[in-house]
């Protein structure tokens, strides 16, 4: 409530500004395109990009996405969840529990932290029945989760931790870059964040051979290229442009 007489003046500050390559840095990558034949499907320059990506962060794999929406959709069913209540934060973009249920979980949510903004670990205690399954913290603007009390009770209830890390590249948790973390961590390259790959795209990264081959799957109609669907699913393939510009 605002008192009697107050005027605040809108000022025109974008909450992220993302910078683009320009056509000379992406020439090459557009001649190298025209040459493999490769547009999108997983080609060279995506396959560079992922390996750079898990450089970055010290982890073994990174998967490309065409965005980070269905990258969360994917978590559960290669988490080997089917079902069952995900703890989320009440405070979140709207992806952030949209995918969680379209990936099959029921979202429950907990409150956040007053300083930091991020999942309260109290209150993620509080939430917990003989439900739930996952929790999924979300390190908002960038800020990291208390992950290590998010660890602690997911160790001692036994429940995956995830984490949606959509502007979390380039953060640090105790001396560690955020992406290393739980299960596995999702990062969004839309155009609202501060590295985009020309407008939409994400990636998830995770130390976990099973759940990364599961996102292989997952993230182009259930199967690796031989037409055989092993699961049920759509596509969510980074085109080899928006590669290159990552």
């Amino acid at each position: 409530i605002m008192p009697s007489g107050v005027v605040f003046e809108k000022l025109d500050l974008p909450l992220f500004k993302p910078s683009m390559p320009g056509f000379n840095d992406l020439e090459p990558f557009y001649n190298e395109i025209a040459r493999s034949g490769y547009q999108s499907n997983f080609g060279p320059i995506s396959s560079r990009f992922e390996n750079a990506l898990a450089e970055l962060l010290g982890v073994e794999y990174v998967l490309a996405l065409s965005n980070l929406s269905t990258g969360i959709m994917y978590m559960p069913r290669a988490a080997e969840l089917k079902k069952g209540e995900v703890i989320c934060p009440s405070f979140s973009f709207l992806a952030t529990a949209h995918s969680m249920l379209l990936g099959g979980l029921t979202p429950v949510f907990a409150d956040i932290d007053r300083t930091t903004l991020t999942l309260c670990p109290q209150s993620v205690e509080a939430a917990i029945t003989k439900n739930t399954v996952a929790v999924f913290g979300m390190h908002t603007y960038g800020n990291p989760c208390d992950i290590d009390a998010l660890q602690s009770i997911c160790d001692g209830h036994g429940l995956v931790l995830l984490f949606d890390a959509a502007h979390g590249l380039g953060a640090k948790y105790k001396g560690e870059r955020i992406g290393s973390f739980g299960l596995a961590e999702g990062f969004s390259t839309s155009a609202t964040k501060i590295f985009s790959t020309l407008g939409e795209g994400g990636f998830i990264a995770t130390n976990d051979a099973s759940f990364a081959e599961n996102i292989r799957y997952m993230r182009n109609w259930g199967h690796l290229g031989d037409y055989n669907a092993h699961m049920p699913s759509i596509v969510s393939k980074l085109p080899e442009l928006s590669a290159a510009a990552g």
